[in-house]
């Protein structure tokens, strides 16, 4: 018994030796900036990458669509949405890194067995309240009432949401005042 485990914690400092060089300087495998897997990549290149489809991102528009009786197009950039690239990739960096010895070694094994995402930062307060309230009235245009709420939640999603849907739902509420 004393020699399986001197083997096995041997084999993990192996591993782990191992594991070491093959990500020295690279973001660990496994890691993602909300969908975007940066796993292997430079600090650089995963900020590169990052920003290139961050801007992809604020670039489509989200397509809502309220009962069938309304379509309403907005894009993530009106609603003040960035995806911080260079902020995300040093967070990605860190995944694995900090936190001592414990924090960093589950990091990597949560990264190794499944993935570890970093999630993306919501829209900027007031344009997203701007985005919603164009929403309320457009839908009030078209006849219905629309929650607030839904209308942040389906749009906060969606910004994150990449691909992106070819709509999102927001239900009505009932008839516009």
């Amino acid at each position: 018994i004393v020699l399986v485990s001197a083997g096995v914690v041997g084999l993990l400092a192996y591993l782990a030796i191992v594991e070491l060089g093959v990500n020295a300087g690279l973001v660990h495998r496994g890691v993602k900036v909300g969908h975007i897997d940066v796993g292997g990549l430079s600090q650089a290149e995963a900020a590169e990458k990052i920003a290139e489809v961050g801007e992809e991102i604020r670039a489509t528009p989200i397509r809502l669509a309220i009962e069938g009786v309304a379509t309403i197009f907005v894009y993530p950039r009106d609603l003040g949405w960035k995806p911080r690239a260079v902020h995300k990739a040093e967070a990605a960096m860190a995944i694995g890194r900090e936190g001592g010895l414990p924090a960093a070694a589950s990091d990597r094994v949560s990264a190794w067995f499944g993935d570890h995402r970093i999630a993306w930062d919501e829209p900027r307060p007031r344009p997203l309240r701007r985005g919603i309230r164009s929403v309320v009235r457009a839908a009030r245009t078209a006849g219905v009432e629309v929650s607030w709420n839904a209308v942040r939640t389906t749009l906060i999603e969606a910004t994150f949401d990449w691909p992106r849907r070819d709509a999102y739902e927001v239900p009505a509420v009932g008839p516009a005042p």
